[in-house]
């Protein structure tokens, strides 16, 4: 995919979900938006005027009617891609759409890529590179908490929150390169106390970002959680308990789960996808059919976020099968230990530490298994604060600007040379070029783009 940079053509397409409802919109936005909004819709009364809603026909080449519409026009930068655009509101009938979507490209127009209205807003200065990313997660938002952090991405806070650091780095850098470029006069040396106080509240606004953003990262990517253990240990029923309806068949058959089984459900406002796995015992021993249950099984462990060993209570060592130990011990996945059918606990051999005590059929200890799931996802550090990072990208050149103030406090303290601070500051300042998108290239735009809806 390779966007029109230069926005130079008319684009096009539905802004609604596909499907059949009451009301449809068709947007466009292009140097000719007014032009093929003048030929193409007939209006019953009025003029066209910027942010004015108009009640008429849109009309085919016949002069034909395809729909009884409203039409609104938004002129330059009062428009959100800030460019001239068009909404259509029509009725929610796809070949209606499918009509007047060829009208406007007989006009002149083309259709929209992914993202490439958002796109031009980032590229006309209407918003930066993080509220675009932030509108794509208010769409997807699968909980309130969820909500709540992409309308402050979209509102912009992210930028607010960083501003005075960014311009911190900006004033630094003046300060120190005015007496390198200019030896010569009377500047006297910089305030080495207040640049490295300066440093030091730049660096707190930082951290208190990251601390929170495995928090908000969830809210938005959710988590895979893999339920694992030897066969009959009660992956199934556990999955059960913990999604609150029967998804997968519990038997106390062994190895009665043969394929992976998923379910979604929310963890307090992050949505987890949970896998229940076939029970993993040596291949040599199990079936056909089974054997590509616990292969899958494997293949899913190395895509979980965190797994669940569940384990028997009733036998002697309940943790020590070799074979799970192997398979789990390279996971870069945290890793709970879960001791089911506690209501069997007088049968037990031997206590075990360092795990959790569940009856997944009896319900009991489930609360504390959520809680500690939980922790686990969003960290340990205060969530008390406002969330501000949703995406992976953000969170990283947060953390690059951080640790490169972190560098150039270091060169100060250790009064290394003018030139080492400065290419620091500036590599910092150049993060944040990059997080908000001052500086962009096609690779970035293609990549970030591309997850959106083609209306968007």
């Amino acid at each position: 995919m390779s966007f029109d940079i230069k926005r130079q053509d008319t684009i096009c397409a539905l802004s609604t979900a596909h499907g059949y409802g009451a009301l449809a919109i068709v947007r466009a936005s292009g140097p000719l938006a007014y032009e093929i909004l003048s030929k193409s819709f007939r209006k019953k009364q009025g003029t066209i005027r910027p942010a004015r809603a108009l009640y008429g026909d849109i009309v085919d080449h016949h002069n034909e009617v395809i729909d009884e519409v409203m039409a609104l026009y938004f002129a330059g930068t009062k428009s959100f891609s800030g460019e001239d655009s068009f909404e259509i509101h029509c009725h929610g009938n796809q070949l209606i759409v499918e009509q007047i979507l060829q009208r406007l490209c007989a006009l002149g127009a083309r259709l929209a890529q992914p993202g490439e209205f958002s796109m031009r807003a980032v590229l006309n200065g209407k918003i930066d590179l993080a509220q675009a990313e932030s509108i794509l997660d208010l769409i997807h938002a699968q909980s309130s908490a969820a909500h709540k952090a992409a309308l402050t991405g979209v509102r912009g806070g992210l930028r607010d929150k960083t501003l005075a650091t960014h311009q911190a780095i900006i004033h630094m850098l003046a300060e120190i390169e005015a007496r390198m470029d200019f030896p010569d006069e009377d500047l006297g040396s910089y305030d080495k106390t207040h640049l490295v106080a300066t440093l030091d509240e730049s660096m707190r606004i930082l951290s208190d970002l990251l601390a929170n953003a495995p928090h908000a990262l969830r809210l938005h990517e959710g988590a895979r959680v893999v339920i694992c253990g030897k066969p009959n240990a009660g992956k199934s029923t556990l999955l059960n308990q913990l999604c609150g309806e029967d998804r997968a068949i519990v038997h106390e058959t062994a190895g009665t789960t043969r394929d992976v089984i998923e379910a979604r459900m929310l963890l307090k406002d992050i949505p987890l996808t949970l896998v229940d796995v076939a029970g993993i015992r040596e291949i040599d021993a199990a079936g056909h059919i089974e054997k590509i249950g616990i292969e899958r099984a494997l293949y899913e462990l190395n895509r979980a976020h965190i797994v669940l060993w569940l384990a028997d209570c009733t036998l002697s060592d309940p943790f020590s099968d070799p074979l799970i130990v192997e398979r789990l011990k390279d996971l870069d996945a945290p890793i709970i230990r879960v001791l089911n059918k506690v209501e069997l606990m007088a049968n037990r051999a031997k206590d075990v530490e360092n795990c959790l005590l569940i009856s997944a059929r009896e319900g009991l200890g489930i609360a504390d298994l959520k809680a500690t799931l939980y922790q686990y996802l969003v960290g340990k550090e205060s969530l008390t604060q406002e969330m501000f990072i949703t995406r992976a990208r953000q969170r990283d050149e947060i953390k690059a600007a951080y640790n490169h103030l972190v560098e150039a406090k270091g060169a100060i303290l250790e009064g290394w040379a003018d030139e080492v601070v400065t290419a620091e500051l500036r590599a910092s300042g150049l993060a944040f070029d990059r997080l908000f998108g001052t500086t962009l290239s096609e690779d970035v735009l293609d990549k970030i783009f591309s997850e959106f809806c083609i209306g968007k």
